[in-house]
């Protein structure tokens, strides 16, 4: 009988959802089930996203970004990048941020290491921190800390602020006063 019930609870649960099933079963029951409770992890303050956007830049990510993707190298994307990677890494878990932390300790040295045989007295060029983040994204460790932040460079400064407002208006093909503003795609349609 009990295999029996369970299937039909199961067989309910995927017929209309395990929330109806539960607040079935605790109605005949007479009594509520035990809801798992979420809980979502509390707003950094902004300190710590202060905080973070100096490991940010304290970890040289701004110049290699720069280096690697042309439209990080304007200004204010690549200050929309650092408030973007700093926020989201000031809200990850506990274990998460202090790998980054540590990771963001260590990378510019590795990225000194890397961007050996050096000229003296030479500034860092794009080419050469290019190159260096080739070498570094082979790396355990720096090609995870590259990639991810990248990625949530790009999205911040692309994308726009974390409250969804654009940074810097419509980029992109048809955007205004781009090339292509205006032109049509394949086949006479929007681009």
């Amino acid at each position: 009988m009990n295999g029996l019930v369970r299937r039909l609870v199961t067989a309910f649960a995927a017929a209309f959802g395990a929330g109806f099933v539960t607040g079935l079963v605790s109605r005949l029951m007479g009594r509520p089930v035990n809801r798992p409770v979420v809980r979502r992890p509390p707003r950094p303050s902004a300190d710590g996203d202060r905080r973070w956007e100096r490991r940010v830049r304290g970890g040289g990510l701004p110049p290699i970004w720069a280096a690697r993707y042309a439209v990080l190298a304007e200004p204010s994307r690549q200050a929309a990048a650092v408030r973007h990677t700093a926020a989201t890494l000031a809200a990850l878990p506990g274990p998460y941020r202090t790998v980054f932390a540590a990771l963001l300790r260590v990378f510019p040295a590795a990225v000194a290491l890397a961007a050996l045989p050096a000229i003296p007295g030479r500034s860092r060029d794009r080419a050469r921190l290019r190159r260096a983040a080739d070498r570094l994204a082979a790396v355990p460790g720096c090609a995870e800390l590259l990639r991810v932040s990248s990625v949530l460079a790009l999205h911040g400064a692309l994308d726009g602020a974390l409250d969804g407002g654009l940074v810097g208006g419509p980029v992109g093909p048809g955007a205004a006063g781009s090339p292509t503003a205006g032109t049509a795609g394949p086949a006479g349609g929007p681009r």
